[in-house]
């Protein structure tokens, strides 16, 4: 499975020879990611956060190589990327099992 995040990348976004401000890669992905644990894993970020006490900070990162925007992009993917989660505890800061139905719905997604 995947989960495909659609978001327009704007003029601001980019330098004036179109190529994406490298800090916009993380705000893409973080939203990725929130829209993931939302809409496929029943968890939204306010209840992981705030009601469970939980996060999951980014561990390593692999972002696209080529980040120019094109002239014209009309429903075309754009930036693909991959990202290693862990699971942390905010009473502790330290790693923490996934609870077994998170990790179940992680697991579809699984290449």
């Amino acid at each position: 499975m995947k989960h495909r995040l659609v978001q327009p990348i704007r003029f601001s976004h980019c330098d004036p020879a179109g190529v994406l401000y490298f800090p916009h890669v993380f705000d893409f992905v973080n939203a990725a990611m929130e829209d993931w644990f939302a809409q496929s894993l029943g968890l939204p970020f306010h209840v992981l956060h705030l009601e469970l006490r939980r996060g999951n900070p980014v561990v390593r990162m692999v972002p696209p190589r080529d980040l120019r925007l094109p002239s014209l992009v009309i429903d075309a993917e754009f930036l693909r990327a991959r990202w290693t989660l862990c699971a942390i505890s905010f009473a502790t800061m330290r790693s923490v099992p996934l609870p077994d139905d998170l990790r179940r719905g992680m697991t579809r997604f699984l290449a």
